[in-house]
């Protein structure tokens, strides 16, 4: 596959000593609003964090550390195992991102490397109690920054109603975001969708 090398030329070490923040600048918190990730400016995106009430979302690179909080955001929100160990290899070689809410992991993309310029977004979720809240889109937007920031061309995903803990309704919707975020499906089966966006 590749030589534990990101696109980007760093080392999973090189990550996990000096993790880099999403966009190249230091971390950044969002709150949880309507403002798109384009509408902010780098002050907003590298501010401390700021809430509504108690809740503050916090957008950032995923790190191998997190490996475990994901596998237990898929455990518990799809019903289905996930591989703490595969988890943390992704997150040490490729672009990924996690929202955390109040120190809680709440979402995450996480990806690996598919061909010298495209990347595959491995997996994407968001916990229940957090959609519609703008937090996916600040997930993919963040996602999308980094996967150009690496040199990546291009992304691909699958979306499929037949993995455990799936029904068709939520493939349904989750497709109907990847659209509104300017994803196109490129082929389809009866099950599955190849979703992708060209940079």
């Amino acid at each position: 596959m590749t030589d534990g090398r990101a696109a980007s030329g760093r080392t999973p070490e090189d990550r996990s000593e000096n993790p880099q923040p999403v966009g190249g600048g230091p971390r950044f918190a969002a709150a949880l609003s309507p403002v798109s990730w384009d509408e902010m400016n780098d002050e907003t995106r590298q501010a401390a964090v700021a809430g509504i009430g108690q809740t503050a979302l916090v957008i950032r690179h995923g790190e191998p550390g997190d490996a475990s909080a994901i596998a237990k955001l898929i455990v518990g929100e799809n019903n289905r195992p996930a591989d703490a160990a595969e988890i943390e290899r992704y997150l040490a070689s490729a672009p990924s991102v996690v929202a955390v809410v109040d120190g809680e992991l709440v979402g995450m993309i996480y990806s690996r490397r598919f061909s010298p310029d495209i990347l595959e977004w491995r997996n994407s979720l968001v916990a229940a109690a957090h959609r519609r809240a703008r937090v996916g889109a600040q997930l993919v937007q963040a996602m999308e920054q980094q996967t150009r920031d690496a040199g990546y061309l291009a992304a691909i995903g699958v979306n499929c109603w037949k993995h455990a803990g799936t029904t068709k309704e939520r493939a349904s919707s989750a497709r109907a975001f990847w659209h509104a975020m300017g994803w196109t499906i490129i082929f389809a089966t009866d099950g599955s969708a190849v979703v992708a966006k060209h940079f």
